[in-house]
Order: C-alpha cells, then sequence, then structure tokens
C-alpha cells in the first residue's frame, strides 16, 4: 500500500467512525486527506471501493494486533482472550463509537461489497485463530477436537454474539461462556 493510498484510509476511517458511511463523500474523503479528488479517484473506485478497501486495512491493524499479542500467549486460556479481547471485542467497540453503527451493520449485509468484505475478514480470523490454536494442537486433539473445528466455531459464535448482543456487557459474558464451553470440551491433561 502506498503511502497516499493509507493516508486516504486513515482519512476515511476517521470521517466514517465520526459521520457514518453514508454521510461522507468522496470530496469529504479527499479534504480530510489533504488530496485532491483526483487524487482519490486516482487510487480507488469510489465509494464502494474505499469503504471495502477501509475494512481491509482496518483488519489489517487488528491482524497485526492480534499476532503482536498471541506471541505473549502462553495457554489457551490465553490465546483465547486475545482472540475476543482484539478480534471481537475491539471491533464491537468500534462499530458501536460510530453514530450510524446500525446503518453500517445493514450495509454489511444487502451490499454485496461489504457483504463480500466482511466474510473475507470472518475467514481471516477463522485461518489466524487455527493458526494460533495450532500452539496448543495436543490439548485440543487430546480432547477428542480438531483445531479447524474449534477455530471455526469460535469465530462462527462470537462473530454472531459481536452482532446480535444487546450490549457490551452481555457480549463480555457470551463470550467468557464461550471460553469456559471451549476450556471444558479441550480440558488441561492436568485436570
Amino acid at each position: 500500500m502506498t503511502e497516499i493510498e493509507t493516508r486516504i484510509l486513515e482519512a476515511a476511517s476517521r470521517l466514517f467512525a465520526r459521520y457514518g458511511v453514508r454521510r461522507v463523500s468522496m470530496a469529504d474523503i479527499a479534504a480530510e486527506a489533504d488530496l485532491s479528488r483526483q487524487t482519490v479517484y486516482a487510487h480507488f473506485e469510489g465509494r464502494d471501493g474505499i469503504v471495502a478497501a477501509t475494512v481491509a486495512y482496518l483488519t489489517d491493524r487488528v491482524f497485526a494486533q492480534l499476532a503482536e499479542d498471541w506471541e505473549r500467549a502462553e495457554t489457551l486460556d490465553q490465546s483465547l482472550d486475545t482472540f475476543f479481547e482484539v478480534a471481537i471485542l475491539g471491533v464491537y467497540d468500534l462499530m458501536q463509537a460510530t453514530p450510524d453503527v446500525e446503518d453500517i451493520l445493514s450495509i454489511t449485509t444487502r451490499h454485496p461489497v461489504a457483504r463480500q468484505a466482511v466474510a473475507e475478514v470472518d475467514a481471516r480470523k477463522e485461518t489466524a485463530l487455527a493458526a494460533e490454536l495450532a500452539k496448543h494442537r495436543a490439548r485440543i486433539e487430546g480432547s477428542g477436537q480438531r483445531v479447524e473445528d474449534i477455530a471455526r466455531f469460535l469465530t462462527v459464535t462470537a462473530v454472531a454474539y459481536k452482532t446480535t448482543a444487546p450490549g457490551r456487557d452481555e457480549l463480555v459474558a457470551l463470550l467468557a461462556t464461550l471460553k469456559a464451553a471451549v476450556l471444558a470440551l479441550c480440558p488441561s491433561r492436568a485436570a
């Protein structure tokens, strides 16, 4: 990604968070990035392109944070906490800070470009989580489970919780229950 593209996506991220996706124009993004509209259009094909690229950009930041935090995780418990804190609660908090979160959620379900971007993000989450859980393969597979199945179960369930929980406290409680279920399903050998 070029420096100009990063400027554009940073500007778009700030504006989407402040005003919502529907109320931000390409001209607004260009002004926020201190660039001409022509420069923005030279790098992105319209708002759909910027929305999809912004989702990908923010996703890359989440995955970079996950990778950094997972380097310090030694136990399955810590790996799960990191996933929930960064990939689920962090994204939930970002979404809730956006003025028109309901608009964004509806766009991600009915707009083809956004829906595809979200599906790709969820697939990346599952793949990254499976790679992290592979560190605990002996514990997981020793209980008769497969790393890939646990990663899929966690990702699908946590993402569903993120979009359906009535509030953050409820989401935290649901994630705690999900973590407890996985830890009970895959007990440590000492247990």
